[in-house]
């Protein structure tokens, strides 16, 4: 009787190196990534412009006809804040507080901007947290008095994770683990609602 060797599963690492064999000079999948990245995260947001539409505006710098300024605004400070945060995990910087934020500022540099409540002030446009309640239908989110503590046991939390990220399996548990922490909703988004980590 023949034994048969186990299935051992490809790190992640292999299966990159696999990718990029198969890959290489059919499309510029890192442009692509982050033209689609753009256009589903500003849909999400009520943006109207296509996948054509975002493309043409950060290749070539066209507006779409018809279509509100406030839309192509959103595509071009989703892309620098995409930007940002490819340039630090190229560079291996941790995530912190301050780059959160900076990240939240960057996303929201021409569309954000001071939101005025009895709880006090803050900027979206500047990345500060919220200082208000957020709530989504029926769920209410983490008390804003509570969310710096909150997203800096995040982000400890994350960092001493992420460097043992080798395989598929694990970068999807740490995906489920920072999913699972976005219930908090520590920023808010151009439409003014609540914007999780």
């Amino acid at each position: 009787m023949a034994q048969t060797t186990p299935y051992i599963a490809p790190t992640l690492p292999e299966l990159i190196k696999q990718y990029q064999a198969l890959t290489t000079g059919v499309i510029n999948f890192e442009l692509y990534n982050q033209m689609v990245h753009t256009h589903h995260s500003t849909a999400i947001e009520g943006s109207t412009l296509t996948l054509l539409e975002t493309q043409t505006l950060l290749e070539k710098g066209l507006t779409a006809g018809g279509k509100p300024l406030e839309h192509h605004l959103m595509a071009v400070d989703n892309q620098a804040a995409q930007q940002l945060v490819l340039d630090w995990a190229t560079q291996h910087e941790p995530l912190n507080r301050d780059r959160l934020q900076a990240i939240a500022a960057a996303v929201m540099r021409q569309t954000g901007g001071p939101t005025n409540t009895l709880l006090g002030t803050f900027d979206s446009s500047l990345g500060q947290f919220r200082t208000v309640s957020a709530m989504a239908a029926s769920r209410m989110f983490l008390d804003a008095k509570k969310v710096p503590a909150a997203v800096d046991t995040l982000l400890k939390e994350m960092n001493t994770l992420l460097p043992a990220v080798k395989t598929v399996r694990q970068v999807y548990d740490l995906f489920r683990y920072i999913f699972n922490w976005s219930v908090f909703i520590p920023l808010v988004t151009a439409t003014g609602a609540p914007l999780g980590c």
